[in-house]
């Protein structure tokens, strides 16, 4: 790759400057100028050859916009796209193909595809749009269907802008770098500054060094290293098979739904922490900006947990989306639903497993496909 390449020709040539220097009589002030004149250089070719993301090819960001760019190339002319944009409770909790035939039950013929990534905060999420887009044009794919794009909603994601950095504690990580590049540079701080949240200064600190990394090219470099390392494409597959697998932390699990039930009655009614305002001001306009086309709706939608916290935002963030649908799914739709409080149908108190994800995939199709649905008109 062009990164690589240039990342050793900047390795050799410094070599070759810091063995020049031991021969050279230099004082140690001439010294450090020279190899500061030699880094500088070298981090302006960097940046000035290798614009882009070409170094951030090996990224769970760019696999996915790939994997979806290749299935939107594969959508019939009649069907309508539905795109899903989100984290790890859309990724497990979606499940596509009974979403699909619930609606082409109701004679409404979709296609989902999922630019979903566990873990991606909306910085990342951004970048994969981006990703995604510019693979789909590179490819010719036309998109003469309806569009829909699809957002999802999650209390911690849009209430902490550096999500993925200070609470997941993934900093320095290719998917961190890839977001921390400097044409996000300014959404990225106005999001945080204006953020009612507390943010250490570390975490300033580590974005900021990011961004040098990223100025420099060097930063490109951490995909390619994590390429040869990372054997496990979890986040990549289609619908990955969460559900072979047993409940992670049944206790934990079994705790957080005693909590639930006692609260039931009252958690809508307490006040959420904060609202999404950055995320609706910074972030959702250069998100849309992002994908292929104009879409001819879009959704934004909440995925199902066992965490209070979770219903209270989506709710109050339901009522910011206007005039945009905004699918709230709350507690009424689960007080009567059994599997809801069974401890094996959830892998963690923010994950569903079967037959809850089915469940709840089936209940979304009808939603879109109801009379007063965003899709109505599209059924044949």
């Amino acid at each position: 790759m062009l990164s690589t390449g240039l990342f050793l020709l900047y390795a050799i040539v410094a070599v070759i400057v810091l063995q020049l220097l031991s021969f050279a009589r230099l004082s140690t002030l001439q010294s450090w100028v020279v190899v500061a004149v030699t880094a500088g250089a070298g981090a302006t070719a960097f940046y000035f050859l290798n614009p882009g993301n070409d170094g951030f090819e090996a990224t769970r960001l760019t696999k996915r916009a790939e994997y979806a760019a290749h299935a939107l190339a594969t959508v019939a002319p009649d069907k309508t796209i539905l795109l899903f944009i989100g984290g790890s409770r859309t990724h497990f909790g979606l499940r596509r193909v009974k979403l699909e035939a619930t609606l082409a039950a109701h004679k409404i013929k979709a296609a989902a595809i999922k630019l979903t990534v566990p873990g991606a905060d909306h910085f990342q999420r951004l970048e994969m749009l981006r990703q995604f887009t510019r693979k789909v044009r590179e490819a010719g794919t036309p998109m003469s269907q309806n569009f829909i794009a699809l957002f999802e909603i999650q209390e911690n994601y849009d209430t902490r802008p550096l999500t993925f950095w200070r609470v997941m504690n993934q900093a320095w990580s290719p998917e961190a770098l890839q977001s921390a590049q400097i044409h996000n540079a300014d959404v990225v701080l106005k999001s945080y500054l204006s953020s009612r949240q507390s943010y250490d200064l570390k975490t300033l600190v580590q974005f900021i060094g990011h961004l040098g990394a990223n100025a420099t090219g060097l930063g490109q470099l951490a995909p390619q290293i994590a390429k040869a390392k990372r054997t496990s494409e979890v986040g990549l597959r289609e619908d990955p098979a969460l559900d072979e697998q047993r409940p992670g932390g049944a206790r934990r699990v079994r705790r957080a739904i005693k909590r639930f039930e006692e609260k039931l009655e009252n958690i809508e009614a307490e006040p959420a922490a904060e609202t999404n305002g950055w995320r609706n001001k910074f972030v959702a306009p250069l998100q849309l900006a992002a994908l292929p086309r104009a879409p001819t709706a879009v959704i934004f939608f909440n995925v199902p947990s066992i965490k209070p916290a979770d219903y209270r935002h989506a709710r109050n963030s339901c009522a910011t989306f206007s005039p945009d649908p905004c699918f709230y799914f709350g507690l009424n739709q689960w007080r009567d639903n059994p599997s809801f409080f069974e401890g094996g149908n959830w892998r963690d108190p923010g994950h569903m497993l079967e037959p809850l994800a089915e469940d709840w995939s089936e209940y979304f199709a009808l939603e879109l496909a109801s009379p007063d649905g965003p899709i109505k008109g599209l059924a044949k």
